[in-house]
């Protein structure tokens, strides 16, 4: 078989020809028009969707605009309760939801381990959506999950913490070292590792370099309050109570006290020993037999298309993983020579992050 022959293979398959990884050619325009007339005779996509209503109304608002006739019906789907639930309906033969949209809890990752995912390539149909060179890392390399084809990142978030310059206008922190010092004991806010959200890529971090022991120093020595989430930690910064956030004052957490005439003195707290990146908030998924086949691959196409993700990025104030789209804040730009963690990723969940997570409910009960 000569070098031509070799390189003609099937639609979605990543290979290497002459040195250069590329994507054999998708479907044609008129496969695609098909696909929107029966996701069009279907009516709607069942979307498990962030439960944040403003982020939620944004997936839903900007596909309808996008493809008028197609409804996307939103559901919350808090964490863990959602996909355990989805979990008893399939184990009962009852498959009632499209896609999922919300964050990479374990719980997402045992629906997958229990069959309960479909394969996205067989939905990824867009040539700009499988075109390699607009993901960071490459489209491979934004699949979560170890088999690389069910749970898909589709932020490229650099995960720091949060300084209020009002109240500690001098403070310099470099180093996980200086993040022990006695003078930040009681000082230091977190959301909760033990129960999910960005604390988790926090636990991770710091139980991959420094172990059991840098969880005991820094969680239970510096006295960290743990708290819910990013709207409770963004109330202990902006208040000043807990001037210093070791997870992120995020950017939709902030909205309030903007809209109130607040004017918002925080500044990010970058500690290289702790890089991590994720895929804040949204991770799609395609569920097993989704009952609305082609308005789902619509959806997703759309979703993790140029202007899809454009849009999410602004709604949500998170950076798209894809390359053409532009970073809103630079400061959450990868930082050049900088290793960062993926936290959300399948494997560094099961190594690093479990075993954290049990270590601090066993010293923070």
């Amino acid at each position: 078989m000569n070098k031509t022959m070799t390189c003609q293979l099937s639609a979605l398959l990543i290979f290497t020809c002459f040195g250069t990884s590329v994507f054999a050619q998708s479907k044609p325009a008129s496969d695609w028009k098909a696909v929107v007339e029966a996701a069009k005779r279907e009516g709607m996509v069942k979307c498990a969707c962030p439960p944040r209503r403003e982020f939620a109304v944004a997936f839903k608002k900007g596909f309808e605009d996008a493809y008028p006739g197609i409804t996307v019906e939103i559901t919350a789907a808090a964490l863990p309760a959602f996909p355990l639930r989805v979990a008893k309906e399939q184990a009962a033969k009852m498959f009632l939801w499209d896609i999922y949209t919300f964050g990479p809890g374990a719980e997402i990752f045992d629906l997958k381990n229990k069959d309960g995912l479909e394969s996205m390539w067989d939905y990824l149909t867009l040539p700009e959506v499988l075109n390699d060179s607009a993901w960071i890392g490459g489209i491979k390399d934004r699949f979560l999950d170890v088999e690389q084809k069910h749970i898909f990142g589709m932020f490229f978030t650099t995960s720091t913490g949060t300084i209020n310059r009002d109240a500690v206008p001098d403070l310099k922190i470099r180093s996980f070292e200086d993040l022990l010092s006695p003078t930040l004991k009681g000082k230091l806010v977190s959301v909760d590792p033990r129960i999910g959200g960005s604390g988790e890529s926090l636990a991770a971090a710091v139980f991959q370099r420094y172990g059991r022991e840098g969880l005991k120093k820094l969680f239970v020595d510096q006295d960290v309050l743990l708290v819910k989430g990013n709207l409770e930690v963004a109330e202990q910064v902006v208040r000043k109570a807990r001037p210093i956030s070791l997870t992120s004052v995020s950017p939709d957490s902030q909205i309030r006290y903007t809209d109130a005439g607040m004017k918002l003195k925080l500044e990010d707290l970058f500690v290289p020993e702790l890089a991590r990146s994720g895929t804040n908030g949204s991770c799609p998924a395609i569920f097993k037999n989704p009952p609305h086949p082609n308005a789902t691959k619509v959806f997703v196409n759309w979703l993790l298309s140029r202007d899809g993700q454009k849009l999410m990025a602004e709604a949500r104030g998170e950076p798209s993983a894809r390359t053409d789209v532009p970073v809103i804040r630079p400061e959450e730009a990868p930082k050049p020579g900088v290793k960062y963690l993926n936290a959300h990723k399948e494997e560094v969940m099961t190594k690093y992050l479990a075993p954290a997570q049990k270590i601090l409910r066993e010293l923070i009960p």
